[in-house]
């Protein structure tokens, strides 16, 4: 956390770089803006000592979870560092060497959720990483590592099914009645956008439902009416597209759109609303 020097000092360090403060002449420590950038560094030191102090909080509640629970695994996933050993007969860390910096760089799941899977009488665990912002698998020697680290910190008799892999793909046909004073190329490529944005936008293993993708397109501008023709994906262990009767949830955790010979696998028909 910076100190309320620090803050007041790069304030003033900007205020130079403003030609527009130049007549701000008076030097003097009771000069009217200094004091007020003061005032300022102040506020802005009180801010940050509050979210240091709600995040302490949150880390510690984090912690309480109980532990053996499914979002308990869940966030001990995340809390996996690449290339670092457990101590003996621990189920964290030994961190005092490592700088923030490094411990952010290592810990690469950068999401992970957890569920009883029944069925098989095992408890899911799906995990991703990210590759330039987007969601991405991890690589197969850092998922060989993380089966380890779940192996060391898991309660005994507990059946792990880790699941990293690509994200499903998807793809879709709409037929949108749109307003002809806007031209069908923007009202294509805004809808396009628009289906993007709404997978994009799922929290990880989040639900998709057909209806949720029409109101989206919906509430692009100029479409007057939007009705899905279909909509598939290879949410399965077989990768085969498949149709989406109603709603689900990727097997990866993540969607992103079936792409053929680089083009996006969106189908929008269009008529002009009369």
């Amino acid at each position: 956390m910076r100190t309320i020097d620090e803050i007041f000092n790069s304030m003033v360090a900007r205020k130079r770089q403003i030609r527009e403060l130049d007549v701000l002449t008076d030097a003097s420590a009771v000069s009217i803006w200094r004091l007020l950038l003061y005032i300022v560094a102040v506020a802005i030191n009180t801010v940050e000592k509050l979210f240091d102090t709600h995040k302490e909080e949150v880390e510690a509640m984090i912690k309480k979870l109980v532990p053996g629970r499914a979002e308990w695994y869940a966030h001990k996933t995340t809390e996996f560092l690449k290339d670092e050993l457990l101590p003996e007969g621990e189920d964290e860390y030994d961190t005092t060497w490592l700088t923030d910096e490094e411990i952010a760089e290592k810990k690469v799941v950068k999401y992970a959720v957890a569920y009883e899977d029944r069925a098989m009488a095992n408890l899911t665990i799906k995990i991703a990483g990210e590759n330039n912002g987007d969601l991405a698998p991890l690589d197969d020697d850092t998922e060989t590592q993380i089966r380890a680290y779940l192996e060391a910190v898991k309660y005994a008799g507990v059946k792990i099914n880790l699941i990293n892999r690509s994200a499903d793909d998807f793809a879709c046909e709409l037929n949108v009645w749109y307003n002809p004073l806007l031209t069908a190329t923007t009202v294509r490529d805004a809808c396009i956008a628009a289906v993007e944005t709404y997978l994009k936008n799922l929290p990880f293993n989040g639900e998709y439902s057909n209806m949720a993708l029409v109101d989206a397109v919906q509430k692009v501008d100029g479409v007057q009416i939007a009705d899905l023709v279909k909509a598939s994906s290879n949410t399965s262990k077989t990768d085969e597209m498949r149709e989406i009767t109603s709603h689900i949830r990727p097997l990866s955790g993540y969607f992103r759109l079936k792409k053929t010979g680089g083009r996006k696998q969106i189908t929008i028909n269009l008529e002009a609303y009369e």
